[in-house]
Parts: C-alpha cells; sequence; structure tokens
C-alpha cells in the first residue's frame, strides 16, 4: 500500500506522523534546555566542574542525534506530501532548516564537551555557548 499509493498513506495517517513529530520537539526541546542549563552552571561555578570520561552522553546520546535525524526525516516527508499538493509550506520548511541547524551547534557542543575533559575553557567562550544556546532554546 505505501508503495502503490504514497501520498495516500501521508495523508490517512497524517496526525499520527505530527504527533510524533511533535515528540521528537518535545523531547530535543528538553535535552536543549539542559544544555543550556550545564553552560548557566557552568558559568554560575566560576568556571570550574567535575567533568568525568563522557559527561557529554548525559546530554548529547546518540539517541538525541537519531531523533534529530528521524526528526528531519519526518518533517521532510510532510514537506515533500505539501509541496506534491501544492499547500502552504512554510512553517515546515522553517522548521527543517531550524533543526538541521539546531543538530550542527549539538555536534559543535558534543565535541566542546569532549575537549572540556580534558581542557578548561575560558569563560568568555563559556558564556557565548551559554548564550548561543539561550537564543537557539527559544523558538522551540
Amino acid at each position: 500500500m505505501i508503495f502503490k499509493r504514497p501520498y495516500a498513506f501521508l495523508i490517512k495517517y497524517f496526525k499520527v506522523i505530527n504527533f510524533i513529530i511533535a515528540l521528537l520537539f518535545i523531547y530535543i526541546g528538553y535535552k536543549s534546555y539542559n544544555i543550556m542549563n550545564f553552560f548557566n552552571e557552568y558559568v554560575t561555578n566560576n568556571y570550574s566542574g567535575n567533568f568525568y570520561r563522557n559527561f557529554y552522553m548525559e546530554y548529547i546520546s546518540p539517541i538525541t542525534i537519531l531523533a534529530f535525524i528521524l526528526l528531519i526525516i519526518l518533517i521532510g516527508i510532510v514537506l515533500w506530501l505539501f509541496i506534491f499538493k501544492k499547500k502552504p509550506l512554510k512553517m515546515y520548511l522553517i522548521s527543517i532548516i531550524y533543526y538541521f541547524i539546531l543538530l550542527i551547534f549539538f555536534n559543535i557542543v558534543k565535541s566542546l564537551m569532549i575537549n572540556m575533559e580534558t581542557n578548561v575553557i575560558t569563560a568568555e567562550l563559556s558564556r557565548n555557548y551559554r548564550d548561543i544556546s539561550m537564543i537557539l532554546l527559544i523558538p522551540q
């Protein structure tokens, strides 16, 4: 059925797909909030912390990256359907761009956190990441 009539399948399960997208929005929003809190506490604690090996997994796990990929794919599918049906697609297009940018930011933060296991980052850099994460959290 999916291969014969993909649009009919997407239209039939449109609400379910949007519900899954909403759940992924909530999960990624929660992870974004945790990252913002991490940098906020790091700044509050005078740029010190107990960073154990692979501590970044609490904030950015493989499940989080998988959620991003699944979210981008699902939004892309709905976007494809909207293009085919000639419906307004501005919100889905903005969402896919936003979450792609957020995925890039999460990967940069992950590499920074891996670096923090062995090196101390500057106060200015940590405040910058805190502010950027706060700015990226607001649209969610």
